[in-house]
């Protein structure tokens, strides 16, 4: 697979992460590329209920390894290559903090969840932004981001993971709702209404509390960031509304939409 069939499969047109990336120049767009690449991979180890996961998970070490030495045999760490070295260390620490999260199915409380979002996505961010050669980006930007990425991500295909057997939820919140796990799928529509609001409450909580840096330089200091952190609340209003049917229907918004958000963000920043 090229890279450009690699770009073409993980962003298509109208997707979020098509107009978030759409305004790097392509060596750094290639490497976003196989970053967020890799990640999904990731993200869909960690969620898997296989005991070839742990095998899995030692092919993309080996596959990281590879790369360091020069020679990558994956389209998303060859779209990679001759990115400095430095910053790709970090990738190796990255998969090994994976290998606790292999199997996850429940979320005992918010903390539990958090943590869980963080080990998984901060590193993918904090790449992003190496990628740019940002070393001076609050690292509260880069971590209530990531969380919230994918956090949103979890509300936004609720009803995929459920019918995987993974509550994205923490359990903390079906208590407090008086909600059975086991009727996710099939729930009392005031209760899963009060679910969803929580959830959608918690990621705009985040994404809020980011502080503003309209200003910073340079001007396009964590521009994709942003147009994914902007997408994603206004998605989240159309969550609400549309909350009821979460569990069976991907809630999204139009491309026209998003590539209006899209840009008037790159014209703010």
């Amino acid at each position: 697979m090229s890279t450009r069939a690699l770009e073409q499969q993980l962003c298509p047109t109208g997707s979020t992460l098509y107009y978030a990336l759409g305004g790097l120049q392509p060596p750094e767009r290639q490497v976003f590329i196989g970053l967020f690449t890799i990640h999904n991979e990731m993200k869909k180890l960690v969620f898997a209920r296989s005991d070839a996961t742990i095998l899995k998970l030692g092919w993309w070490r080996h596959e990281i390894d590879s790369l360091l030495s020069g020679s990558p045999g994956h389209p998303a760490t060859i779209a990679l290559a001759g990115w400095n070295g430095v910053a790709m260390a970090g990738l190796t620490s990255w998969i090994d903090s994976l290998q606790p999260l292999l199997g996850t199915s429940r979320f005992e409380d918010e903390q539990k969840l958090v943590e869980f979002c963080a080990t998984l996505t901060e590193p993918l961010f904090r790449s992003c932004d190496a990628c740019l050669g940002n070393d001076h980006t609050d690292r509260e930007i880069i971590r209530n981001s990531a969380v919230a990425y994918l956090l949103f991500g979890l509300i936004q295909d609720l009803g995929g993971y459920l019918r995987a057997g993974v509550v994205p939820v923490p359990v903390s919140d079906l208590d407090r709702l008086g909600i059975a796990a086991d009727s996710l799928l099939e729930p009392e529509p005031s209760a899963l209404e009060r679910l969803v609001h929580a959830q959608c409450g918690r990621i705009a909580g985040l994404l809020d509390s980011l502080p503003d840096q309209r200003h910073a330089e340079p001007q396009n200091d964590c521009r994709h960031i942003r147009v994914i952190n902007a997408i994603h609340m206004a998605t989240l209003k159309q969550i609400r509304l549309s909350c009821r049917d979460v569990v069976n229907n991907r809630i999204d918004l139009t491309p026209l939409r998003k590539a209006w958000i899209a840009w008037n963000i790159m014209r703010k920043y």
